[in-house]
């Protein structure tokens, strides 16, 4: 993964519609296989791109524990009634035959069929079950909303972000810390993308597929969300670990001339937490804050919270710098 920091919300501004130029540019060409650019903030920089499953089982003590395929929808499989009856949705029947062709695939591009029972899997990743997907947003001012959301400028602070990344370490070096306190981090993936169409054997599935709106909590289309799910053979394995996978095989096909399909490529935008209030702002004129992308009232509340203290602070602000000359003088 490549790490690139930042020293403002502009230059962050600026690297995206750098991403925008090159996206276009490849349509142009109208030539092989791209997929688009996709987007996830954090709160703090410090924190890799971890499942909630892989948090809930690392906050159990299983942190390095391998979790197969088949007990992991076993699982959700028996909890599927009560969750229907108590929410009032509703998924379909989920045969063994298409779990089985799922763990068998070894390219999970040529994936024709999608991830099993996908509908459900997100709305059970919205709701905070644990889930193997790791929930991405096609727009970089989502991804921006939720990575300063909760970013705190405090030192030493941990604090949480939407999907719960934030929990503070306590085996930080003090470089990591460091970092931790002073920025968030936005990153940006886009999976195989090849002029000449050669697509090499992918670990990450992404996808932005269709699901009903019955199937799901509307806040998965509010937030233009898209999913990655990594899988090495019959286990679900971490994003991070797919990806070093798939760089150390795109290297070797290089190194000995072969084409490697381009695979996937991850950046990470490390950006200071300082200028929290600026991004927050600008995203807010644009209608793009808690209400708009959740859509409840604790939501609400937040958003009106954020606008009303912000100007709060702004007559105070004011005040001071008028009053600061004026008691000057009166000395």
């Amino acid at each position: 993964m490549e790490t690139r920091t930042l020293g403002s919300w502009e230059e962050f501004q600026d690297q995206v519609r750098e991403l925008e130029k090159v996206s276009q540019e490849r349509r142009s060409r109208g030539q092989g296989f791209q997929s688009d650019f996709i987007f996830r903030g954090q709160s703090c920089a410090i924190y890799g791109l971890q499942s909630t499953l892989e948090r809930y089982l690392e906050r159990r003590g299983h942190k390095d524990l391998e979790f197969r395929i088949k007990e992991y929808y076993q699982l959700i499989k028996e909890i599927k009634a009560e969750i229907g009856s108590l929410s009032g949705r509703t998924w379909g029947a989920l045969e063994d035959e298409e779990i089985n062709k799922f763990c068998n695939n070894k390219n999970l591009r040529m994936l024709e069929s999608g991830i099993p029972d996908f509908g459900y899997l997100a709305y059970l990743r919205h709701h905070g079950f644990p889930s193997p997907l790791l929930d991405w947003s096609e727009s970089p001012y989502v991804a921006a909303f939720f990575a300063f959301q909760n970013a705190s400028v405090k030192s030493g602070e941990g604090v949480s972000d939407e999907s719960g990344a934030g929990v503070d370490r306590g085996d930080c070096t003090e470089t990591q810390k460091d970092e931790k306190e002073k920025y968030v981090q936005i990153f940006c993936y886009q999976g195989a993308c090849s002029d000449s169409g050669t697509v090499g054997d992918a670990r990450i599935y992404s996808t932005s597929e269709m699901i009903l709106p019955a199937q799901i909590h509307e806040r998965h289309f509010r937030q233009r969300a898209c999913y990655t799910l990594a899988k090495e053979g019959e286990f679900f394995t971490s994003f991070e670990t797919a990806e070093a996978a798939s760089f150390q095989e795109r290297s070797e096909l290089e190194a000995e001339g072969e084409p490697s399909g381009k695979g996937e490529k991850v950046i990470g935008y490390r950006i200071p937490k300082t200028e929290r209030q600026k991004v927050l702002t600008y995203l807010d004129q644009y209608n793009l804050n808690a209400f708009t992308l959740f859509g409840t009232e604790d939501a609400l509340m937040e958003t009106i919270a954020f606008r009303e203290f912000s100007e709060l602070e702004k007559r105070k602000s004011s005040l001071q710098k008028v009053a600061g000359p004026q008691l000057e003088a009166a000395e």
